[in-house]
């Protein structure tokens, strides 16, 4: 887990982190969280853009004798990915035509028989 944050960071120097909301239930406490920073270093496979961006997320932790015993994390990667301009895969590619990689064009199979 130090790997992918160092990583991240690397990608995001001047990244900020503002606490939005910190709710507890329990064990239970979370935060909603709010970042900007600047792409300017490789995330992952992708090239930094130089692009300032603002994303969200949530952690939730389990608190056990003062300690955090688990963790759970969301980050709006989605988001994060379209404004800083990288690729973005949901769903099966597209063929050079523009159609899916299934072949399927979204038409009716009885009227493609026709």
């Amino acid at each position: 887990m130090a790997a992918i944050a160092a990583a991240f960071r690397g990608a995001f120097p001047d990244l900020r982190m503002d606490v939005d909301l910190i709710p507890s239930d329990g064990d239970l406490v979370a935060a909603r969280w709010t970042s900007t920073g600047t792409f300017s270093g490789p995330w992952g496979d992708v090239a930094p853009t130089g692009v300032r961006a603002t994303f969200s997320g949530v952690n939730i932790f389990r608190i056990h004798d003062g300690r955090v015993v688990e963790l759970w994390n969301y980050r709006d990667d989605l988001g994060l990915m379209e404004q800083v301009g990288a690729p973005v895969f949901a769903g099966s590619p597209r063929d050079p035509e523009g159609l899916p990689a299934d072949g399927a064009d979204g038409a009716d199979t009885a009227d493609a028989e026709r």
